[in-house]
């Protein structure tokens, strides 16, 4: 027996000592990172909210980057967090750590518990807790308090398939049943739990129809905490915001064909990671900024992607079906590779077409499979080739080549979330044709005082994205500051009527107006920011202080 196949087969407390270890080297280069993209708004949030009225989070009270979710116990955990750590980074990326660390050791145990096989349940948490992708989900922090749910999930999972006696005051389905709740309430893709638990039973319990009658009184606890979720999020109207791309579900989901094709992609090849990514031409992963609804309408079904990506998703779901009796790890990685994308999949408008961090549930599914399929090959090879130990000792430095490139890669990948200036900089280069980067890029370049180069950066912004109401605004304010009014009030104006409810563009063009001495015109600006934003003080200022130049003005032109 070789020293690899040794390590494979031994201790649980040896293995789960490699894992940790070799996750906090994977990710120990995040530690020196700041805050990146929605962080300080999360962190601004959560400053300015009495802990009084901490329970509040259960009433929708949530930040404005998750607006369109509801996720009140996350939002505990920013407070419990901000408590703790306040402003610096590095005890929040410490805690990200950990809870990705919590994940990998539990996909370590469960799948243990479920295969008996300790180089399977070891080699997949491996390939789990250093997957390139994701680093989303762990070095940017916003993402790694969603997958606390993950973890709650993950918990809630390995106390119930310990399960042998099936009762209902059984201490470990009591406590299955708590995790559920903290998990559901704390992150969507918990939701999917019930039927992770169900797909569990079918492929390792291998129950029969009669029995499965009997154990759904088992599971439906499970559907109610679900149910009690979606009955209070609809009852507080965060059911549904925003609609399908182009108001069309038909191309919205040609549109999520092609984004499952780049997950797909990205688990055999995570060397194209970026934080919006083009999924085809004229769309980009991230649609809150807008859309090319051309580029969606004139999507067809018979693209090569689409075509390829369909294709994809049969052969996947036709050996999991296959396979299920003989082979039920198969199966039951094919089936949790998509039940963990199913609550991302757009069946509900949402912000994001894809993003990397949706993909860290699927990656367990992805994980667990590959390590089964080197297990069934070593096997094989031991059993039918004459020439299994040459075989075998290729096959073991692949897996350790593949493990050791993911370490590299993700190390790498985590400088990348430094901090704004890095993080769009980097993504700039990954994906030039993303508005959102080059938009981002301007204002990092605005906060470190680079006027010209953020100036750059929302001018491209808004040339790839003409109807992006923000960058133009920001773009004719920049202008405004350094007197070049023309073009100021073009963008500006150009701002308005591409978002009529955005204020600001009012705003700054009743400034310039005022700056020029056109009172009148500055007035009519101002009402209208102010018909947008009653409250807007700097508005009132600039309404009071125009009104006054045009009494003077009255009164000089009277005397």
């Amino acid at each position: 027996m070789t020293n690899l196949q040794k390590l494979l087969n031994g201790s649980k407390k040896l293995h789960i000592s490699i894992i940790a270890l070799i996750t906090i080297l994977a990710y120990s280069s995040i530690l020196q990172n700041g805050f990146a993209w929605d962080d300080n708004v999360l962190l601004q949030w959560v400053q300015t909210r009495n802990t009084g009225n901490i329970l509040n989070v259960f009433a929708g009270d949530v930040p404005s980057i998750n607006e369109i979710y509801y996720r009140p116990l996350v939002s505990l955990f920013y407070f419990i967090s901000y408590k703790m750590y306040g402003f610096n980074p590095l005890g929040y990326h410490i805690q990200s750590i950990i809870i990705h660390l919590a994940i990998s050791i539990l996909i370590y145990l469960i799948i243990l518990k479920i295969t008996l096989k300790k180089p399977v349940a070891f080699i997949a948490s491996l390939i789990f807790a250093v997957h390139p992708a994701n680093t989303e989900a762990v070095a940017f922090v916003t993402g790694s308090f969603a997958i606390i749910g993950v973890a709650l999930a993950l918990a809630s999972f390995y106390l119930y398939i310990q399960i042998d006696d099936w009762k209902f005051l059984n201490k470990k389905y009591m406590i299955s049943l708590i995790f559920a709740l903290l998990a559901i309430f704390t992150y969507e893709l918990a939701l999917v739990l019930p039927i992770l638990m169900i797909m569990h039973d079918l492929c390792f319990r291998k129950i029969s129809r009669e029995s499965f009658w009997i154990k759904i009184k088992f599971y439906l606890p499970y559907f109610a905490i679900l149910t009690l979720y979606l009955i209070l999020r609809l009852a507080l109207k965060l059911a549904v915001k925003g609609s399908y791309l182009a108001g069309s579900f038909y191309h919205t989901m040609l549109t999520m064909s092609k984004a499952f094709l780049i997950y797909i992609s990205l688990l055999f090849w995570p060397f194209s990671l970026t934080a919006d990514h083009k999924i085809s031409e004229g769309i980009q992963s991230i649609v809150y900024v807008g859309l090319d609804r051309q580029a969606v309408l004139s999507q067809s079904i018979f693209e090569f992607k689409t075509i390829v990506s369909l294709l994809m998703i049969i052969s996947l779901i036709f050996i999991a079906l296959k396979y299920c009796k003989n082979h039920p790890a198969v199966a039951f990685s094919i089936g949790l590779f998509f039940i963990g994308l199913a609550p991302v999949s757009y069946i509900l408008p949402q912000a994001s077409i894809m993003q990397e961090r949706y993909l860290y549930v699927s990656l367990i599914g992805f994980s667990f499979l590959a390590a089964y399929l080197y297990d069934l090959f070593n096997d094989k090879i031991r059993q039918n080739s004459v020439h299994h130990k040459k075989i075998i000792s290729l096959l073991n430095f692949s897996i350790t080549g593949i493990l050791i490139i993911f370490i590299i890669l993700t190390f790498s990948r985590n400088f990348d979330w430094r901090n704004d200036f890095v993080l769009w900089s980097e993504t700039v280069k990954s994906s030039p044709e993303s508005s959102l980067a080059h938009y981002n890029l301007g204002l990092a370049f605005n906060k470190m005082g680079n006027l010209n180069m953020a100036i750059q950066g929302y001018a491209n912004a808004a040339r790839i994205n003409p109807n992006y109401a923000e960058a133009r605004n920001n773009l004719g304010f920049h202008y405004m500051q350094l007197g070049r009014f023309k073009e100021a009030i073009e963008e500006l104006e150009k701002a308005a009527e591409t978002n009529p409810n955005l204020m600001y563009p009012h705003f700054n063009l009743g400034l310039i107006y005022d700056q020029l001495n056109q009172t009148d015109s500055a007035s009519e600006e101002y009402r209208k920011a102010l018909g947008i934003d009653p409250y807007f003080r700097p508005a009132m200022e600039g309404l009071k202080r125009t009104e006054a130049k045009k009494q003077v003005k009255n009164i000089n032109g009277i005397s």
